[in-house]
């Protein structure tokens, strides 16, 4: 993710979702790793079809930020860099911050609303760069463009990489999921990636099993 020019800057970021506003930051410590992702990155492609249907990340939830049902997680865009996801716990005020393209980095400090809207257990929310999703045992997130992403619960923050990207630079939406194949429903395996042969058998079986 992007450095600070010097130590001690403070970057602060407005979120504003449909239910209300607030104000979300994080502070940069002199200790946190170098990582330089790219200065720019692209946007989503556009739906151009408007008879197509609509990919499987873009059907949930659009905030601009959102908080687990028992509201102990929250999640928002950082507001002047839509490519910053920013996560953070309340119970231990652990936080992450996930670049477009760079690792997570775990070495912040976030301030987030709670004037969000809730994100429901098996529910999706997306936005042009990132898609997360509420499961009982945490919240899951990662990039549309990348690799990258993580799983935050009360236990801490897990680093995930997964299978594939989900968006392919200058190579479309991909709509079906992190792997190509298969002729179903997409659904979501396991292991976090997911599979365009739903309803059919053998759907996700390299990849534990379709998850609940």
């Amino acid at each position: 993710m992007r450095r600070l020019p010097r130590l001690g800057v403070f970057v602060a970021a407005v979120l504003v979702s449909g239910c209300g506003g607030g104000h979300a930051s994080h502070t940069q410590p002199a200790t946190a790793p170098n990582v330089a992702p790219p200065a720019t990155g692209p946007a989503a492609a556009p739906n151009s079809a408007p008879t197509r249907a609509r990919p499987w990340y873009r059907r949930g939830l659009h905030s601009f930020g959102f908080q687990s049902p028992t509201g102990n997680i929250r999640c928002g865009i950082e507001s002047d860099d839509h490519t910053h996801l920013l996560c953070k716990t309340l119970n231990n005020q652990k936080a992450v911050v996930l670049d477009q393209f760079a690792s997570l980095d775990t070495n912040v400090t976030v301030t987030l609303p709670g004037a969000d809207p809730t994100l429901a257990y098996s529910k999706w929310w997306w936005s042009k760069n990132f898609v997360c999703w509420s499961q009982e045992d945490g919240m899951y997130c990662r990039s549309l463009y990348s690799r990258h992403g993580f799983k935050i619960s009360r236990a801490g923050i897990e680093d995930r990489i997964f299978p594939s990207v989900i968006i392919h630079l200058g190579g479309g939406d991909g709509g079906g999921g992190t792997y190509s194949g298969g002729s179903g429903s997409t659904v979501r395996c396991n292991d976090g990636t997911f599979s365009n042969s739903g309803g059919i058998q053998g759907a996700c079986s390299w990849h534990g099993g379709v998850a609940p």
